[in-house]
């Protein structure tokens, strides 16, 4: 493990110095997302997707960067969280921190402010301390790492309750057999150190994360008959509380599928209302649930009455007519 992360690092290195072709990939930016961004940091940018999409980063909110190289997704957090936010950008290579660092003063020049910090490190040990993010971003660098359940561990540690990770990965529609995971070229090209969909999704659960959303989803290579898929997910942070207790609230899942299964194997038939616990209320209230659930007085602990059509509800009282 030790020779492949030295293996990626030297190759990053290069790759800060001189554009690799190889390592470039489609990532969705849109132009005037990199309008303030100079030519020297886009061109040794090496993501397989657009992090900082899909409405995930917010005004004056707190952003780190996984793996953030010469800082392109950085730079875009910058004017998205805007002067009163704040952007860190993570990274082990000394030669892409440089070239991150130099560039950051171009961009502050160009946006009237300088809201963004670039320290060392690894992204499955961050030097980040707990709890400040409200946002965790990171573009084709989680599959560069070698134990990715702890990427995520810490990544829920960072994060804030109610934060949110939003991260462009490639996976594999099948395990990567041995020989290829050795091959330290495909490896550190983002290909053999890719996780099965299905396991690098478990690896967030795990990691204590709901609600995942895969936002995009593409083939970007195919070698030996496995695909190799470029992906973005974003998922949730909601501490739970260990008592759960049933005050007759009910979730009724509107559709349009027949059911619904949430993140603890609850399945929610469409139009029937079923009693949950306060802690599972609370959670169907919330991003990415809301809207898609009628949930009865979420947060009133209360009696709850024979409910009507939230149309009808009491605002003052939150109660049904």
């Amino acid at each position: 493990m030790d020779q492949t992360v030295q293996a990626v690092e030297e190759r990053y290195s290069k790759a800060a110095v001189k554009q690799e072709a190889e390592l470039c990939c489609p990532t969705g930016y849109a132009d005037d997302e990199l309008a303030h961004i100079p030519k020297e940091v886009k061109d040794v940018s090496y993501g397989c997707g657009n992090p900082t999409a899909f409405r995930s980063l917010k005004e004056g909110s707190v952003i780190v960067d996984l793996g953030s190289g010469a800082g392109i997704d950085c730079f875009i957090a910058a004017k998205k969280v805007g002067p009163k936010g704040k952007v860190y950008g993570v990274d082990m290579t000394d030669t892409m921190l440089a070239k991150a660092r130099k560039n950051q003063e171009l961009v502050a020049d160009s946006l009237g402010y300088n809201n963004v910090e670039f320290v060392k490190g690894t992204i499955d040990e961050l030097p980040i301390d707990t709890g400040v993010a409200d946002t965790i971003i990171s573009n084709c660098v989680i599959n560069l790492a070698t134990d990715k359940g702890k990427v995520f561990k810490e990544i829920y540690r960072v994060l804030k309750d109610k934060g949110t990770f939003s991260v462009s990965d490639i996976v594999a529609d099948r395990e990567v057999p041995q020989h290829l995971k050795d091959d330290e070229e495909l490896w550190s090209g983002c290909l053999s150190g890719a996780e099965t969909t299905e396991n690098y999704l478990k690896a967030m659960s795990d990691a204590g994360f709901f609600g995942l959303e895969v936002l995009k989803s593409f083939v970007w290579q195919e070698i030996e008959g496995i695909k190799f898929i470029s992906v973005t997910v974003r998922g949730y942070k909601l501490a739970r509380s260990p008592e759960c207790l049933f005050k007759g609230q009910m979730a009724t899942y509107i559709g349009p599928m027949k059911q619904a299964t949430d993140d603890e194997e609850h399945v929610f038939l469409r139009g029937i209302p079923q009693e949950v616990c306060t802690e599972t209320a609370k959670r169907l209230s919330l991003a990415p649930y809301k809207g898609q659930f009628l949930i009865s007085n979420p947060d009133d602990d209360r009696e709850v009455l024979e409910c009507c059509s939230p149309s009808e509800q009491v605002e003052s009282s939150g109660a049904c007519c």
